[in-house]
């Protein structure tokens, strides 16, 4: 909270500075800070006094506050980058228009739950405390996941006007080579079936008894890729799990990790003795408890390991493995018994859709955008110094 209290300080200061430029017969107030062409609801002008202003500057405030504390971003640096934000969004919302780019509330209501659904995961208190803290309501997060679509959309329209070329791709591939080496090991396919809460007895075998069911009818023939999509259908965050959706999937072990195992109920019970303390009872909080967890993950490794050096390519292990999140069904998909070094002929769409995705991921196409934009909508943003050692 002292943190918040800090930024919120930031935060009236600048609007102390721009009352004092506060005109009364205006609905518009305070310092001219930008400009640009185009017809909207601002009539091409940003001031220090508009609402969106107010609230980006209030996110950004906290966004990069260790930053303007620490002096490696400075209060007239941090003033064009609050203006420039600004003008960014509004002009980005001119050119959608002006292509006939029309931004669905279905598509920003499911932006609007993604990112709740990571503030939830990271921020201590969810997306319930952060607003709290921030001082921002849904409404702009709302208009927050609004230009996260606009932005995904204007990242694919430049991913697609990008001319690339085999020597960046060549480049590309060299330089994330062991990315494409497969070391030689074990891939695997697993499946969770969660448990929520490890340490009820009764919902522990319950859910074992469900992944039992499931092997059962993989053995009668049914498809491991429906019994795959039906776990994770059923087993998802909107039926009140967290974790199988996330863990369940395709995986790769390192032969250099792998336990080598002969005798599996001897490595497990020696498993057991490097956790006495372990106490699936004890208070969640407690070391006892994380021991609990710790000998379940180590149970895991060991008949993983077990499991996977015992089976052919192709198999599905007959038995659930214990896990700290439930139960896993593993299916053997690949054995290297050495590493492979593929060529960049054998993996240029692999490469290729490698590089895509980290443009799409990195500033650049925003940049060239920005560039582009800016220009074509004469963009022109004042120095602006915003001084949060001006609140006392």
């Amino acid at each position: 909270m002292k943190k918040f209290i800090k930024i919120l300080s930031l935060i009236l200061a600048v609007a102390l500075m721009a009352g004092v430029l506060v005109s009364c017969k205006k609905k518009r107030t305070g310092i001219l800070l930008a400009t640009y062409d185009g017809k909207d609801a601002y009539d091409g002008k940003v001031y220090s006094g508009d609402e969106d202003l107010a609230n980006w500057m209030q996110y950004l405030t906290g966004y990069y506050y260790d930053y303007i504390e620490d002096g490696s971003l400075s209060n007239q640096q941090f003033g064009k980058l609050i203006v420039n934000t600004v003008v960014l969004h509004r002009v980005e919302d001119l050119d959608m228009q002006a292509r006939g780019i029309t931004i669905a509330d279905e598509d920003i209501k499911e932006m609007f739950d993604y990112n709740k659904l990571n503030f939830d995961e990271y921020y201590e208190g969810g997306f319930e405390q952060f607003k709290k803290d921030s001082g921002l309501d849904d409404d702009f997060w709302m208009s927050m996941a609004r230009y996260n679509v606009i932005e995904n959309i204007i990242r694919e329209d430049q991913l697609l006007a990008e001319d690339i070329g085999d020597d960046e791709l060549r480049a590309y591939f060299n330089n994330n080579f062991a990315n494409y080496m497969k070391k030689a090991g074990y891939d695997y396919t697993a499946i969770f079936v969660e448990v929520n809460d490890v340490s009820d007895e009764t919902e522990w075998n319950g859910e074992k008894a469900n992944a039992e069911a499931y092997l059962s009818r993989i053995k009668d023939g049914e498809k491991f890729e429906d019994i795959f999509n039906e776990i994770k259908e059923k087993y998802s965050t909107e039926n009140g799990y967290s974790q199988s959706n996330y863990a369940s999937g395709f995986g790769t072990v390192e032969l250099t990790n792998v336990a080598q195992i002969d005798d599996l109920e001897k490595a497990l019970e020696d498993v057991k003795e490097k956790y006495p303390n372990a106490d699936r009872n004890a208070e969640k909080s407690s070391e006892a408890y994380a021991d609990y967890l710790r000998y379940l993950s180590a149970c895991m490794g060991m008949e993983q390991s077990y499991a996977m050096a015992h089976m052919n390519v192709g198999d599905v292990y007959p038995t659930p493995i214990a896990t700290p999140i439930g139960w896993m069904i593993l299916r053997l998909e690949t054995y290297r018994e050495k590493n492979e070094y593929p060529s960049f002929e054998e993996m240029r769409y692999q490469v290729y859709l490698d590089y895509c995705d980290e443009l799409m991921e990195s500033n650049e196409l925003m940049s060239k955008y920005k560039e582009l934009v800016f220009a074509k909508y004469n963009v022109n943003v004042e120095d602006v110094v915003f001084n949060p050692t001006t609140a006392q």
